[in-house]
């Protein structure tokens, strides 16, 4: 984790939300797309009313004692926030032909420190 990277009051925050545990390694974010597909996959919620929201990502490879649980992934991003757009349709104009190009994002940014950020994307 760069979070030591990070002046104090940030890296204090980072430490305190992420818990006095370090991540397993099955826990830690993959740094490449097939790397993605062989960590996540996409669980379908039946449950869950809202159909707009019943995929959830989960953790492919858990530890052999807890193969019957499904553990959801949670990401955690340390940066800082300049723009975003997440609201429940993203940026769709409610015209059908636009429901393809919709879009919800967050951009992340260093404020200026450079090294745990680059140290945080590569």
């Amino acid at each position: 984790m760069a979070y030591e990277l990070w002046p104090k009051p940030i890296a204090n925050e980072i430490r305190r939300l992420q818990g006095m545990e370090d991540l397993a390694s099955w826990e830690l974010f993959p740094s490449s797309l097939q790397e993605m597909v062989a960590w996540a996959d996409v669980y379908k919620d039946e449950e869950k009313r809202d159909k707009s929201r019943n995929n959830i990502l989960i953790y492919k490879n858990i530890p052999e004692e807890d193969k019957s649980l499904i553990f959801p992934v949670a990401i955690r991003m340390h940066g800082i926030l300049e723009q975003f757009r997440i609201e429940r349709f993203g940026n769709w104009t409610g015209k059908s032909e636009d429901v393809l190009q919709a879009v919800q994002y967050i951009n992340l940014s260093s404020g200026g420190h450079e090294a745990p950020w680059n140290a945080t994307i590569s």
